[in-house]
């Protein structure tokens, strides 16, 4: 490999971990953020912004080391998009929890994961099959 790949992929990987430690600091209650955040009372919550950044992240990071260390591995645009509500799912149960939200969100995390549950099941080969027959 040349030069510039090896330097490629050393940042690459470093940015991703560094892409990990902002969501563990974050979960931990020590958010690291690159601008200064405003709270106003109209919008959205911070933290809904927070668990879509953090997802936003952790999906930097899983597509970062799947390209270093699974490059062969093909994604389909269902896997992709499972990956994504999974993120939110997850990262979003996290953040309400350690925020004492739970009851107030706990909506919004249902619909995420019942969209990722019912984009698994559709996406599957045999049901794609069965939708294309004519």
């Amino acid at each position: 490999m040349s030069l510039v790949r090896n330097i490629y992929r050393a940042l690459l990987f470093l940015a991703a971990l560094w892409a990990l430690v902002v969501v563990g600091v974050s979960l931990l209650d020590a958010p690291i953020f690159f601008y200064p955040m405003q709270t106003t009372t109209d919008g959205p919550a911070p933290h809904r912004f927070e668990v879509l950044r953090l997802s936003l992240f952790v999906l930097f990071a899983y597509f970062s080391f799947l390209h270093l260390f699974a490059k062969d591995k093909k994604l389909s645009a269902g896997h992709v998009l499972i990956t994504m509500m999974t993120s939110l799912t997850f990262i979003g149960c996290a953040v309400i929890l350690s925020r004492n939200r739970f009851f107030e969100d706990l909506g919004h995390i249902a619909v995420f994961g019942l969209a990722t549950i019912a984009i698994y099941v559709a996406s599957r080969p045999r049901v794609r099959k069965y939708f294309n027959q004519r």
